[in-house]
């Protein structure tokens, strides 16, 4: 896996959240994470920018993106980025997933199409 750089996004509670941001072609051993598909363009300023298309979290990374029909989504969807925060408490998981989504609501989630 080549990371090509970190983001922190912020829960609707303020809580932050390190990811770590990989192109869509990696490949992911299993490990448990908060995943999330975003669209990164430059700003004015150069710096990149994340919109968050979909929010997901796994116990087994690796399986999880595999089993993704991820081509067709990224088509529909102009994603190009996988970001990645690692938690293995399954409750802490569920809790960040919970919290990201209530921030950002990602346009992916809550649509059946997307990712199945």
């Amino acid at each position: 896996m080549n990371r090509c750089t970190r983001v922190t996004f912020s829960g609707s509670s303020g809580a932050d959240y390190q990811f770590e941001v990989y192109p869509l072609n990696a490949i992911f051993n299993d490990f448990a994470a908060v995943y999330m598909f975003t669209k990164r363009s430059e700003g004015a300023d150069g710096e990149g920018r994340h919109t968050a298309v979909f929010i997901g979290e796994s116990e087994e990374l690796g399986a999880r993106l595999s089993e993704q029909d991820v081509l067709k989504s990224v088509e529909r969807y102009k994603f190009n980025c996988v970001c990645v925060y690692r938690e293995d408490d399954e409750d802490l998981r569920a809790a960040a997933e919970a919290d990201l989504r209530k921030r950002y609501k990602p346009k992916g989630n809550g649509r059946a199409h997307l990712l199945n």
